[in-house]
């Protein structure tokens, strides 16, 4: 994944993403299909979330899920699932690079002509359309991974730790049928490995973009930064996985402040530079507005709530 960073193009990435998506679904779903889950259950419990009490076998099993409040574990997935901060600051560089709008500009005042400002209410169409995809498969993808753990691991009184993250549902599959290990096992590679593949670009354009607006007088190779950050980024990751400290630790960590509270200032530093920086007719209108404030108040919150409880307990 290193070395295909390095090389390749962002079109290349774009489509080569898109196909890992894909297969990752397709694989979850027939996992999914052959488990034959309770749909009921399932859609009741989208529609009407709600926090269960730990079944009592957690504590005895799994003191050290136990020992943290539900809500804990749940804000920390949050974080996990909705990407970081450095996330979003990478995903202005992607539309830099496929000159979505403004972002494919280079300086200058935005026009207030009223083609201009037409043309830029449908530039819009291709954000919304990308984001509202992105996110309904952040949606799929752990909501199909919950419902497989609840239809195969809960009644087997099983959790997925640290040493074991995935081979348990495999196990469980392979009581159905030998051949639908692979089945997983190709739904989980590809869900693994299509997020490295992507994230090295991702990481690179979230260095470049501050790299350039901090020191903008300063020429910046995007090339070269990206080899520096894909180094950094997957040295470093092998590093931690050489040194034995545990994934699921690790998460819980830098979840919450990059993930959840990175994620909500993001949102409020969204609304600052909305009302500082771009002319009236460009703004957001209220409804996003309040959205975006209440998303920002709320995983700020949720944020600070994991942090405090990762440092001092509780």
């Amino acid at each position: 994944a290193m070395l295909l960073s390095v090389v390749q193009t962002y079109s290349v990435v774009e489509r080569v993403s898109t196909a890992f998506l894909v297969l990752k679904v397709l694989s979850i779903f027939a996992a999914i299909l052959v488990v034959r889950p309770d749909w009921a259950a399932a859609l009741a419990g989208l529609l009407t979330p709600a926090l269960p009490d730990y079944q009592p076998w957690v504590a005895g099993r799994y003191p050290e899920v136990a020992e943290r409040a539900a809500f804990f574990h749940v804000a920390v997935f949050i974080g996990v699932v909705g990407g970081g901060v450095q996330d979003y600051v990478g995903y202005v560089g992607l539309m830099r690079e496929k000159k979505w709008g403004a972002s494919g500009q280079e300086g200058g005042a935005l026009p207030l002509d009223a083609a201009s400002i037409g043309r830029a209410r449908r530039w819009l169409r291709a954000p919304l359309f990308d984001v509202a995809v992105s996110f309904a498969s952040v949606l799929v993808m752990p909501g199909s991974f919950m419902i497989l753990g609840a239809a195969v691991l809960h009644p087997r009184m099983e959790v997925p730790t640290d040493q074991d993250l995935y081979s348990k549902q495999a196990q469980f599959l392979a009581l159905v049928h030998p051949w639908l290990v692979n089945v997983y096992k190709a739904g989980i590679f590809f869900a693994i490995f299509g997020a490295i593949y992507g994230t090295f670009e991702v990481y690179a354009r979230s260095a470049y973009e501050p790299l350039r607006a901090v020191f903008p007088r300063r020429p910046w190779a995007f090339g070269r930064v990206r080899l520096w950050v894909t180094l950094y980024s997957g040295l470093g990751a092998l590093l931690l996985l050489w040194t034995g400290l545990k994934a699921v630790a690790i998460v819980k960590v830098t979840s919450p402040f990059s993930g959840v509270l990175g994620g909500g200032l993001w949102c409020l530093a969204m609304l600052w530079v909305d009302r500082t920086q771009m002319p009236g007719p460009y703004r957001m209108g209220r409804g996003l507005v309040v959205l975006t404030l209440a998303a920002g108040v709320a995983m700020a919150a949720i944020g600070a709530y994991t942090t405090f409880v990762n440092w001092f307990g509780g």
